[in-house]
């Protein structure tokens, strides 16, 4: 138990030394060049021994993602260097790496079950098998869901996304600036694409909203997206919106996808409301059976014949609600709605509703029809 003592101690003997190792866990880290760690699986110690100065030797039996990964760590004394690395082939691209590990079936049964576990270790071990670093993270954040306040285990899966970003992320680690992501279980659960003022960064992003957006629906990370919310950048040309329900519909249905934020901005500071300009949303609805909630921000939208059997908040904001819109919402079928929150906005903007409009709204005779509830 001395050794492992000695290994859990912050190495002071520079790159090269052991930096962290957890018997009970069974992993480590040991500090590089640069002073990044690689964090590894330690299967068996075979042997320590300190040298002259602060330098150390360590042998051991390492694996990393299931599979062993060196022998010998290093090796670093005044008159040794460690092994050169074999030659290896140029990477591949962003792209190919990232698409490079797909199993149909297993994704297909996690997107039938999206909140099991087990269906994602599963998926996990088969990566990992192939050396794919998803697999890894499916195991990390499986480990850190089970222990939330496990401050190494944290660091682990940012080093993790870091080292793999290339893999994980794709072209979308370009756009970080624009993006805030959560992640469950290997995959991204909640995107937000929105400006730097909204993110409460000073940073710009110089791609546009709809070409992050377009990168986010076609990585495998995005499989199972619960959370979407897109903003404006200030890169973004006339239109945003329009090219984001472009985008949308063109990536075809997610099963998995249980809210929706279109017009996701900070006004004034980043937009007018009034300057914003949201299609017709009529299109998106049968490609998100799961949809739970829907918020719409707007200076002028269009509904369209609202169909969503799920759909438990639904939220529009507008300076001035059309009476189409207003007619759409009287219509909607949305039998599991519990939530309801409307702008109707000044006629100076568009508001074209009436008293007479409203009293359906406010008899519940048409809203929410087959939910059992009624408005007040």
């Amino acid at each position: 138990m001395a050794l492992f003592d000695l290994f859990r101690r912050k190495a002071a003997g520079g790159p090269g030394t052991i930096a962290y190792l957890n018997p009970v866990l069974n992993e480590g880290g040991i500090l590089l060049e640069d002073g990044r760690e690689i964090f590894f699986e330690a299967a068996a110690c075979l042997g320590f021994w300190p040298l002259a100065g602060q330098t150390v030797v360590v042998a051991a039996v390492v694996t990393r993602g299931g599979k062993p990964y060196a022998t010998r760590l290093h090796e670093l004394a005044e008159d040794s260097t460690p092994d050169a690395p074999p030659a290896a082939a140029p990477p591949p691209s962003r792209a190919s790496r990232a698409s490079a590990h797909r199993h149909p079936e297993l994704e297909a049964a996690l997107l039938r079950e999206p909140y099991q576990a087990e269906a994602h270790l599963v998926y996990g071990d088969w990566l990992q098998a192939r050396g794919d670093p998803r697999g890894e993270l499916i195991a990390l954040q499986h480990r850190l869901s089970e222990r939330p306040e496990d401050t190494e285990l944290a660091r682990a899966e940012r080093y993790l996304l870091e080292q793999h970003a290339d893999v994980l992320l794709g072209e979308l680690a370009r756009h970080q600036a624009a993006l805030a992501l959560e992640w469950r279980l290997g995959f991204i659960r909640s995107a937000r694409i929105c400006g730097p003022v909204a993110l409460g960064r000073d940073a710009e992003t110089r791609a546009s909203g709809e070409t992050i957006l377009r990168a986010l629906l076609a990585h495998p990370s995005a499989l199972l997206l619960e959370a979407l919310s897109i903003g404006i950048l200030p890169s973004d040309e006339a239109e945003p919106l329009t090219s984001a329900v472009e985008a949308l519909v063109e990536a075809g249905p997610r099963p998995a996808l249980r809210s929706l934020f279109l017009g996701d901005f900070v006004y004034p500071d980043e937009l007018e409301l009034s300057w914003a300009t949201l299609p017709s949303t009529e299109r998106l609805y049968p490609l998100y059976p799961r949809l739970a909630e829907l918020t719409l921000q707007a200076g002028h939208l269009e509904l369209g014949r609202v169909e969503l059997p799920a759909l438990r908040s639904f939220e529009v904001r507008t300076g001035g609600l059309a009476r189409a819109s207003l007619e759409a919402i009287l219509a909607a079928r949305w039998p599991e709605l519990e939530r309801l929150v409307i702008w109707f906005g000044d006629p100076n903007y568009g508001a074209q509703s009436t008293l007479d409009d409203l009293r359906p709204l406010l008899a519940g005779t048409e809203l929410l029809r087959g939910s059992g509830t009624s408005a007040s």
